[in-house]
């Protein structure tokens, strides 16, 4: 029996699904534009969706690349069951294999610069990426419009607030965060000088990411839109109408 090429696999649904990602989010960023709340909360809602499946098969994409990780690491990874916890085991199996440890030694046997280097990349999954895991989780259900509790008998006003807070634009700042938290991890797993030699250039680059969402601008960067669309409507609508346009 032929054995798949998982890499190649996981390469191309991630391909197809940024594709859809960026197709809807072009029908998004128009209906913020538009300044249709409805169909805006319903693109977005699907954003995040299809951003969750993207981070998770982004992942698989990662552990699957040539040379990162053996079949055993990758059984241990996909055993801990939840994507934030394969994110989370999946920086403990590289930093393990890359200084001859087991993973139960990490952190603890690690040197102080890695240690400080595991504890930062662990809290930026848990702040970052366990968030979009969470919704992506509440959408699969079904809830679209109220969160539910776990056992679902009862609203949820935290997931609930998590799904009306999250724009758009924190999906497109969160993906440049996921490329660099990649690109990070591949060096950490695959490379033999690359991690050491750009981790700083990596680790700005996800400083920046996070110190955008903080500043959380969403606001600022929807009216942009709606301006930009309001400006361009009053000429539309005056070469489509007026009378030195229109056929006698």
């Amino acid at each position: 029996m032929t054995v798949p090429d998982l890499y190649t696999i996981h390469l191309k649904n991630t391909q197809a699904l940024e594709r859809a990602f960026e197709t809807v989010a072009r029908d998004c960023r128009q209906a913020i534009a538009r300044e249709d709340s409805a169909e805006a909360t319903a693109l977005t809602n699907t954003c995040i969706f299809l951003f969750g499946a993207r981070m998770e098969n982004r992942l698989f994409r990662l552990l699957h690349e040539p040379g990162a990780f053996s079949d055993a690491q990758r059984d241990r990874i996909v055993a801990t069951g939840s994507v934030e916890n394969m994110w989370l085991e999946t920086v403990k199996e590289a930093f393990a294999a890359r200084r001859t440890l087991s993973p139960t030694q990490v952190p603890a046997r690690l040197t102080f610069t890695d240690a400080a280097r595991y504890k930062e990349l662990v809290r930026l999954i848990k702040d970052e990426l366990a968030p979009i895991i969470q919704l992506r989780n509440i959408l699969g259900h079904g809830q679209w419009e109220y969160a539910l509790s776990s056992d679902r008998t009862a609203l949820n006003p935290t997931r609930m607030t998590l799904l009306k807070r999250t724009r758009l634009w924190h999906l497109r700042i969160k993906a440049n965060l996921l490329d660099h938290l990649v690109a990070l991890l591949h060096d950490l797993a695959v490379t033999q000088t690359a991690f050491e030699r750009d981790f700083d250039k990596h680790w700005a680059n996800l400083t920046a990411a996070r110190h955008r969402l903080d500043l959380n601008s969403h606001r600022a960067w929807e009216k942009q839109l709606v301006h930009k669309y309001r400006r361009r409507r009053p000429a539309t609508v005056e070469s489509t109408d007026s009378p030195s346009s229109s056929k006698e």
